[in-house]
C-alpha cells in the first residue's frame, strides 16, 4: 500500500472547515481543497462531483449540480427501505436517472433497475 488516508473528525458535530465552531472557523478556506469532506450541512464547499447520503439524509435541493448522488440505506430496515423508495420516486419525478443496485446471494452487487 502506497497511500494511507486519515480523515479528521469535526468538532461538536461540525465537519472540518465548515466554520461551525471557533476552533475550525479558520479552516473554512481549506474546505475547498479537501478531496473528501464529511459534513452534515447542505453546502458543497469543496465542489464535490459525488455526494453520499447516509442515515436518511434527504436528497439535496442542488442535486443537479452533482455528477452522481449515492443513497446508502439498510435494506433490512423497513423504514429505511420506505424512505429510499420515496427518494427514488422523487428523483425520477424530477427527471433524474436513478439506478438501483442490490447484493446477490454471493454478495456481488447487481444492477436491478
Amino acid at each position: 500500500m502506497d497511500d494511507v488516508a486519515f480523515l479528521q473528525a469535526g468538532v461538536d458535530g461540525q465537519a472540518i472547515g465548515d466554520g461551525g465552531s471557533d476552533e475550525n472557523a479558520g479552516e473554512a478556506a481549506s474546505a475547498a481543497e479537501q478531496p473528501v469532506l464529511l459534513t452534515v450541512d447542505d453546502a458543497n464547499p469543496n465542489g464535490a462531483a459525488v455526494r453520499f447520503l447516509i442515515d436518511g439524509a434527504p436528497v439535496p435541493a442542488d442535486a443537479g449540480s452533482y455528477q452522481r448522488i449515492v443513497l446508502v440505506f439498510d435494506g433490512e430496515d423497513e423504514d429505511a427501505v420506505a424512505a429510499a423508495r420515496s427518494a427514488w420516486s422523487d428523483v425520477k419525478a424530477k427527471g433524474y436517472d436513478a439506478i438501483y443496485w442490490q447484493p446477490d446471494a454471493q454478495g456481488r452487487w447487481v444492477k436491478k433497475a
